[in-house]
């Protein structure tokens, strides 16, 4: 999403770490504000046209990973009308910790909205079948996504608060569509408008959901050029 803004980085997490011990290892790239952010505009929701699932494990799965991707598939298919499973191995910070397993999920709207579900990293159990175990951690992940889905916004939840403050640096108004703004959303606008002088914010209602303007101050860096309007 803030590639859409003009800003493109990138982010590899090199190894997972799980509560309470911790031990992830996170490796961020931020290239130099090149330019001035564009605003974005996600104001129209469109409609769900696919939903990608990713399974992870600590551990593979062997001969019931084919399953375990077929329920995780199964479990989304009300989402959007093409669905993607796949599996991906994440690296543990100790061999010897318990191995787990989570879901996430993201769909993708006619209109290039993102909305994402997950569920919370669980242990394998000695009983049970992985496949049973995947489809109820899928179901999970799910559920909420399916919730935010049928309000008709355009902007995930947990997205809207992120993109405050870009929102707050471009150059333009950026407009979201959004069910309600969270406490998260409503703290971040409180804190872009004590660190970035002249932003401004407008909230309308639209039935249901809230039409969210965020006029920017088109920062940018020391002679940087504006930035291309997107292709």
């Amino acid at each position: 999403t803030l590639e859409r803004m003009g800003a493109p980085f990138s982010v590899e997490c090199q190894t997972r770490g799980f509560f309470p011990r911790g031990g992830g290892q996170v490796l961020l790239h931020v290239p130099p504000l090149a330019s001035e952010l564009r605003p974005i505009d996600l104001s129209e929701r469109g409609e769900p046209v696919r939903a990608e699932v990713v399974l992870h494990a600590t551990q593979r799965l062997g001969a019931e990973e084919r399953a375990a991707l077929e329920a995780t598939r199964s479990a989304s298919t009300e989402l959007a009308p093409e669905v993607h499973a796949e599996f991906s191995l994440a690296p543990m910070p100790k061999s010897d910790w318990k191995h787990k397993y989570w879901v996430d999920v993201v769909v993708r709207t006619s209109t290039g909205a993102l909305f994402h579900g997950g569920c919370e990293p669980k242990d394998f159990k000695a009983t049970g079948g992985i496949a049973k175990l995947v489809a109820a951690a899928a179901t999970e992940a799910v559920k909420p996504l399916a919730a935010q889905l049928a309000t008709g916004a355009a902007v995930d939840e947990h997205l809207c608060d992120q993109l405050i403050l870009p929102a707050s640096l471009a150059a333009g108004t950026s407009r979201l569509l959004v069910a309600e703004p969270s406490l998260h959303a409503r703290t971040a606008i409180h804190i872009a408008e004590l660190l970035v002088p002249g932003v401004s914010f407008k909230e309308e209602k639209r039935g249901a959901l809230s039409l969210l303007e965020v006029q920017g101050v088109a920062f940018s860096a020391a002679g940087a050029e504006p930035a291309p309007a997107p292709a």
